[in-house]
C-alpha cells in the first residue's frame, strides 16, 4: 500500500482515506462535474455589454455579490469588474445558496446572482446565469471555457480501459452537451441542470458499489458524499477535499487513471502473495512431516522467501511500472 501511495503522490494524487485503494478495485462508473473539473476553471465572459448596461448602485452590489465567491461564472464577473474603483463592505452579509447563486440585501432590495429560474420570477430562464434585483433580471451572463489540457485524452482512456464514463453538470443542457461532444463522450452519458440535490439522487440511483464521483464545489459535496468513491482537484477548498478519498495537487486527469489502475495492481499483487504464503507454508509442512526439514534450510527458506516477497511486491507496484498510453 505505501508503494502504491508513494507513486501516486509523485504524479500528484494524494490519498486521504486510507482503504480508498481496496475500495476502489471495484470501480467501473466514473463520474466527473464538468466547470473546474474537466474544464480548466478559467471561465471568461463573451461578451462585457450587459455589465456595461447597469447602473452604479446595480454595479456595486453586482460586485459585493461576485466577490463573495470562489464559483467561476463569479470569478469571471469580478475580474471584468476590475479596474473600475469599487471596493468591496466588509460588513454585508453574502449567502452562497449551493447550485444556485448568491443572495444580498442591499439598499432594502435583494439581488440575487446565479440560475435564472432561481434568481429571477422568470423561471423560463433554467440554468442561465443571470444578476437580479427584486426577482427583474438586469443583466445576463454568456462565458466560455475550455478542457483542462489532458482531459479529452484521459476520457478515450477511461473508455479503452472499460469505463463507464458520464459528465454530471448543472450547466445547461445546451454547454454541456456540446462539452462532452467535444472530449468525446456520448450525449447520453452528459447529463445537464442537475442541482446538487438531484446529483446526489441521480448517485444514489446509479451507484452499485462501483461508482467513483470527481468534483470540485460546495454544489458537489453531496454526490461525493453520497458515492462509493470520490476525489476532488480543489486543493484550495478544504471544505470539498474533506469529503472525498483524495484530492488532486496537478491540474492533469492523469493520476486519476493512475489510481484506478494501481487499485487493480495492488489487489493482485495481495493475492498473489497470499497464494505464495499458502504453498511456502504447505511445502514447509509436508518436509518437516516427511523429517527433511533441518535447522539449516529452515534457516535459508524463511528468510528467502521474505525477501522475494519484497522484491517482487516492489517490482510489481514501483514507480515507473505502469506507462499510461
Amino acid at each position: 500500500h505505501e508503494i502504491v501511495q508513494s507513486r501516486l503522490l509523485r504524479e500528484g494524487l494524494y490519498l486521504k482515506a486510507c482503504d480508498f485503494l481496496h475500495r476502489a478495485g471495484v470501480i467501473s462508473k466514473v463520474v466527473f462535474d464538468k466547470t473546474g473539473t474537466v474544464t480548466t476553471g478559467l471561465i471568461e465572459l463573451e461578451d462585457q455589454g450587459s455589465l456595461q448596461q447597469l447602473d452604479a448602485p446595480s454595479r456595486q452590489a453586482l460586485f459585493e455579490l461576485c466577490s463573495r465567491s470562489t464559483h467561476p461564472t463569479s470569478t469571471a464577473i469580478f475580474q471584468a469588474m476590475q479596474g473600475e474603483g469599487l471596493s468591496v463592505d466588509e460588513g454585508l452579509s453574502i449567502v452562497e445558496h449551493a447550485g444556485k447563486g448568491l443572495q444580498a440585501r442591499i439598499g432594502g432590495e435583494e439581488f440575487r446572482l446565479g440560475k435564472g429560474s432561481w434568481a429571477s420570477t422568470a423561471s423560463e430562464l433554467g440554468s442561465e446565469t443571470v444578476f437580479a434585483r427584486q426577482g427583474r433580471v438586469l443583466a445576463k451572463f454568456a462565458t466560455h471555457e475550455e478542457a483542462g489540457s489532458d482531459v479529452a485524452h484521459e476520457m478515450q482512456a477511461l473508455l479503452a480501459d472499460g469505463f463507464e464514463v458520464y459528465l454530471l453538470s448543472g450547466d445547461t443542457e445546451e454547454r454541456v452537451r456540446k462539452f462532452a461532444t467535444e472530449i468525446g463522450l456520448p450525449a447520453s452519458h452528459a447529463l445537464a441542470e442537475h442541482s446538487p440535490e438531484q446529483k446526489e439522487q441521480w448517485l444514489k440511483a446509479h451507484d452499485k458499489g462501483d461508482m467513483l464521483f470527481v468534483g470540485d464545489g460546495i454544489n458537489d459535496s453531496l454526490a461525493a458524499k453520497q458515492a462509493t468513491c470520490s476525489g476532488t482537484p480543489a486543493l484550495d477548498r478544504p471544505f470539498m477535499a474533506s469529503h472525498c478519498d483524495f484530492y488532486l495537487g496537478t491540474s492533469k486527469l492523469a493520476p486519476i487513471r493512475s489510481a484506478l489502475a494501481a487499485s487493480k495492481e495492488l489487489a493482485k499483487v495481495i493475492r498473489r502473495n497470499l497464494a505464495f504464503a499458502l504453498t511456502y507454508n504447505l511445502v514447509a509442512i509436508c518436509l518437516a512431516w516427511a523429517g527433511l526439514m533441518s535447522p539449516w534450510l529452515a534457516a535459508i527458506l524463511m528468510p528467502a522467501s521474505s525477501i522475494l516477497i519484497v522484491a517482487a511486491t516492489t517490482m510489481s507496484l514501483a514507480p515507473g511500472r505502469r506507462r499510461h498510453a
